[in-house]
């Protein structure tokens, strides 16, 4: 069962739209939930798949960004990041996952943009290496402070994706596993 929220985190979550959460059951809200108890944020969450079966099978809301339904869902915002780890801090979660858009990581980049030797990149389509590396040290932070914070986490990416070579990853012992249990 989903533990309390404190009276710091209801107000924290009240701030956003309703359609950003997903009731227990798995449908959108159409109001603002009146918050009772923690629930899971997913980032990067898509059409909202594993949002869906967090809230239908442990009957708690869920908390959704994507960018694609909106400007003000852009997890490079530094005031919206802010926020979310304002909320984390103040223990508005059970758990946290992310599934960071992903293509200029990917193998299958033809030409290559980057390498086991350079995961960072290596010079062509710059702009979008910039924006996946800021986007994979976002996630890398959310990560950490879940540790932190010791809250559940998964963050998707590919096996072979050059996310898991990036250096603060490596570095901060996030690496890329099979393990997955729910």
């Amino acid at each position: 069962m989903a533990g309390e929220l404190s009276d710091e985190a209801r107000p924290l979550l009240q701030e956003f739209a309703p359609a950003q959460f997903l009731l227990p059951g798995g449908r959108r809200a159409k109001h603002v939930p009146s918050f009772q108890r923690k629930g899971f944020l997913d980032l990067y969450g898509g059409k909202a798949g594993v949002a869906k079966s967090l809230s239908q099978r442990f009957g708690v809301w869920t908390f959704t960004f994507d960018f694609d339904r909106g400007e003000e869902q852009n997890l490079l915002s530094r005031e919206l990041q802010q926020k979310i780890f304002k909320m984390m801090r103040a223990g508005c979660f059970l758990g946290v996952g992310a599934a960071p858009e992903c293509c200029s990581f990917s193998r299958a980049v033809v030409p290559p943009v980057r390498s086991a030797l350079q995961p960072e990149g290596i010079g062509v389509m710059s702009e979008k290496m910039a924006t996946g590396n800021a986007h994979a040290q976002f996630v890398l932070a959310v990560l950490l402070l879940a540790e932190e914070l010791q809250l559940a986490w998964w963050c998707e990416n590919f096996d072979g994706s050059y996310t898991w070579m990036l250096g603060d990853f490596v570095a901060a012992g996030i690496v890329f596993s099979w393990e997955f249990q729910v």
